[in-house]
């Protein structure tokens, strides 16, 4: 679909707006931010109604009808209209806004599909899959129609563009591989889901798929993301003179659980109580009867990303639905590896890299929102096709990434997420090791 532009009356300028048939409000005032570096919760237009979620009104779009901008830019260097060249001499933050705009797509939400939006949101932020993808998962793409959709989100970048992707045929596809998520409501709509579920879910079909190309077995995705246990358990009835019956397995993991309970405030505090040792009723074939058994785990192994479930949501019989924990629980920034119960303590750190949130009362309502950290090129790196050198450092910044809007916020603003009420509040967490 061709683009087109609309002129725009900020302050004395006359800004041209790039727009498309199908952009909606929420991606035309994204475009005027990138442009003017006036965030959209900021802009007030005068002239017309623009809704975020619906597709701009034809007397905009065909130009008859004028718009006026009301806003404060973020910073005095706002890109002037017509002139958006990224310079080895240009601000951070108009250096930001560029790569931004190349490297962040916005989802549109098909119908309660901010579950799905915001998984694959996280997921985006991980490079290392996408090189994955890239290369690895090419040619078992052909024979998963749900992993070639998921192949062309992971590799969509370089699209100078604001205009949403519209994931439908991922949709569908996911909805074939795994029916459960196709549910609709009795007038017709999608049901809401849990975006932790589809996040393991998809997780599992990409390591699935990695074994299938892998001629040893073994592939890459252990190694970014496995969380290797061990499990002991040990019979707590035995005579005195014998030996404790005792069992030993290895599993890995995809993540590491937070509990949320009793005095539990923090994600250590949480992730430290899913290893306590429990008791549990078991046969035991030495005594021929059931018995007790004391299980404990430890963490043998740590990979390269660790994702932190934070399990906010209980079953109410009362009202029989998934009931959110309205509590606040803090996490970290960096995260201390030392904290956890291991069989061989590290001191590695682990740097917080994304956050799916979930906002509302029941897990089976609301709304679920990803937001991701990104690492801006230094302009050495983006500069280096033109053989231009520069010493400045790379910076990094944070964005909320709410299906097909996005905008950038602060460190300060990820802290809030700690939740407490129907506010987002962090369900889960990425971490990714600190080299």
């Amino acid at each position: 679909m061709a683009e087109k532009k609309i002129a725009v009356k900020w302050g004395s300028k006359v800004v041209d707006i790039p727009v498309r048939d199908d952009m909606t409000g929420c991606a035309f005032k994204q475009e005027i931010s990138d442009l003017l570096g006036i965030p959209p919760k900021r802009q007030k237009l005068l002239g017309a109604r623009v809704a975020d979620s619906e597709i701009l009104p034809v007397n905009i779009l065909n130009g008859r009808q004028r718009l006026m901008l009301v806003g404060t830019a973020d910073v005095a260097t706002a890109v002037q209209a017509g002139d958006q060249k990224n310079t080895p001499e240009s601000s951070p933050e108009e250096r930001a806004r560029v790569y931004l705009r190349k490297e962040i797509i916005g989802l549109a939400n098909l119908g309660n599909t901010c579950y799905l939006n915001s998984a694959l949101q996280m997921l985006r932020c991980i490079r290392e899959l996408r090189g994955v993808f890239e290369s690895t998962l090419e040619q078992q793409c052909c024979h998963d129609p749900f992993l070639a959709e998921l192949r062309k989100i992971m590799l969509h970048q370089g699209k100078d563009s604001t205009a949403p992707t519209v994931p439908t045929r991922l949709v569908e596809c996911f909805h074939g591989a795994y029916p459960a998520f196709a549910e609709r409501s009795q007038e017709g709509f999608l049901l809401q889901h849990d975006s932790q579920e589809a996040l393991t879910i998809i997780l599992t079909h990409i390591e699935k798929a990695l074994k299938k190309v892998s001629a040893s077995g073994q592939s890459p995705f252990g190694d970014l993301f496995h969380i290797s246990q061990r499990e002991t358990l040990e019979c707590t009835a035995h005579d005195a003179n014998t030996e404790p019956e005792k069992k030993t397995t290895h599993s890995p993991s995809l993540m590491l659980v937070c509990h949320v309970h009793g005095d539990v405030s923090t994600i250590e505090n949480g992730i430290e109580s899913s290893f306590r040792p429990e008791p549990i009723e078991k046969h035991s074939d030495a005594l021929g009867r059931n018995a007790i058994w004391q299980r404990t785990s430890l963490i043998e192994k740590l990979p390269q990303y660790i994702f932190v479930h934070i399990a906010r949501f209980m079953w109410r019989q009362d009202t029989a639905q998934k009931a959110k924990i309205l509590k606040n629980i803090t996490f970290p920034m960096t995260l201390q590896a030392s904290r956890f119960p291991q069989v061989e303590p590290t001191k590695k750190e682990y740097s917080l890299v994304s956050v799916i949130t979930h906002k509302g009362r029941t897990g089976d309502s609301g709304h679920y929102v990803a937001w991701s950290k990104q690492e801006i090129p230094s302009l050495e790196d983006q500069s280096a096709r033109d053989g231009t050198a520069s010493t400045r450092a790379s910076q990094s910044v944070w964005v909320v990434l709410d299906d097909d809007c996005s905008s950038v916020v602060s460190e300060e603003d990820i802290k809030r997420l700690s939740g407490g009420g129907e506010s987002h509040s962090a369900y889960v967490l990425l971490y990714k090791v600190i080299e």
